[in-house]
Formats: C-alpha cells, sequence, structure tokens
C-alpha cells in the first residue's frame, strides 16, 4: 500500500459499501434468533470487492486485515421496550465478528429512533462475505431500520 518513502498508493486501495436511506419495511426480530439485516438498497464505492445490495452483503476479494464500520437509525415498531443487538457476520450468518458489534436499548413504541454504530479490524479472507445481523431481547419486536450502510477497507496484509 505504501510506494517510494511511505507515500500512500492509491492505486492499491480496497474498500466497498452497501446501504439504505429511508427505508420503511419492517423487520421482525425474534429473541434467541439471528435475522439478516436485509434492508440494502444500493451498492456504494467500490474497489476490490464486490458489495451487492440484493444479497445485503459485501464480498472479499483480498485477503488482508479491513476496518469494517457499520452505521444506522432504527425505528422501534413495538408497542414494547427491548434490547437491539447487531454484529457484522461472515459467509451468511455462520462466524460473528465478535469486535464488531452494538446494542441499544429501544424505548416502547413507534417514536423511538436510536441511532446505532459499530465498528473493529477483523481479517477477511478471500471468498467471504460480510453481512449484518440482528436478534432481540424481547419475544419477537418489530424494528424498521430506516438508514444503514456497511462498509470495509483493506488496512493492510494478513
Amino acid at each position: 500500500m505504501f510506494g517510494d518513502r511511505g507515500r500512500y498508493n492509491f492505486e492499491e486501495r480496497v474498500y466497498g459499501e452497501i446501504y439504505t436511506k429511508d427505508n420503511e419495511v419492517e423487520t421482525t426480530l425474534d429473541v434467541g434468533s439471528l435475522t439478516q439485516i436485509t434492508v440494502f438498497t444500493v451498492n456504494g464505492w467500490a474497489k476490490g470487492t464486490t458489495p451487492d445490495h440484493t444479497q445485503d452483503h459485501i464480498a472479499v476479494k483480498k485477503t488482508g486485515i479491513y476496518r469494517i464500520e457499520f452505521h444506522m437509525a432504527v425505528n422501534n415498531e413495538s408497542a414494547q421496550g427491548h434490547v437491539m443487538d447487531v454484529s457484522a457476520f461472515t459467509n451468511n450468518g455462520t462466524v460473528e465478528l465478535v469486535n464488531i458489534h452494538a446494542h441499544r436499548s429501544l424505548g416502547a413504541g413507534v417514536t423511538d429512533v436510536a441511532s446505532m454504530s459499530g465498528g473493529g479490524l477483523a481479517l477477511l479472507l478471500v471468498g467471504e462475505t460480510l453481512e449484518l445481523w440482528a436478534t432481540t431481547s424481547g419475544t419477537s419486536d418489530n424494528v424498521t431500520f430506516e438508514d444503514v450502510s456497511l462498509s470495509i477497507e483493506l488496512k493492510g496484509p494478513a
């Protein structure tokens, strides 16, 4: 990544993103069960990755240590309050990246719109996919993931 005299080589940058804005479709979360966040509508900027909003993931094309970030606005659609957890996973929910996680207490009713963010570094391998998955502390709770972004950027070799 660094060329002559330590200058950053922008030609070797690897990054990708998917996002949605102003989503109005509710997602049902069940306690003890993971639900993939499937509201992405746009493939964002990418180089050396394959963002795919139709599959709600980013595919990795180069092994390395990546900075992973997610940001979202979430509306509680349930009458009761609950705690919602969101984590980054790879390969269709098979491996949780435990350091890239956030949880938030959502107040009762549809007036609570919460912001959540998570981020960290993780080793991603060629061919892996990266997704966001959520769960709740309630028995069954509906939320609307109104605005969500998921992005990755290669920081260095493995």
